[in-house]
C-alpha cells in the first residue's frame, strides 16, 4: 500500500501508516516519486514470488527425493 497525503507529519506519526503501508508520499510530489515507489513495490513482489516458487520447489524435493 502506498499512501499519498497532504499532511506534513513525519512518516512514523502519520495515521494509517501501519504494517500494511509500504510507502508514504507527501504532497506536493513528483511523478517520478510515485513511479519510483510503484516500481519498488513491483520489484519486491516479483522477488517474493520468485522466492515463494523456489521454496515450493525445495519443499517438494525434500518430500519426494529423486532416487540416485
Amino acid at each position: 500500500m502506498i499512501i499519498i497525503s497532504a499532511s506534513v507529519e513525519p512518516e512514523e506519526d502519520a495515521p494509517g501508516h501501519g504494517p500494511r503501508a509500504e510507502d508514504y508520499i507527501v504532497k506536493p510530489f513528483t511523478e517520478d516519486q510515485v513511479l519510483s515507489s510503484i516500481r519498488a513495490r513491483l520489484e519486491k513482489k516479483a522477488l517474493l514470488d520468485e522466492l515463494d516458487a523456489f521454496a515450493h520447489t525445495v519443499a517438494h524435493d525434500l518430500k519426494n527425493p529423486s532416487p540416485s
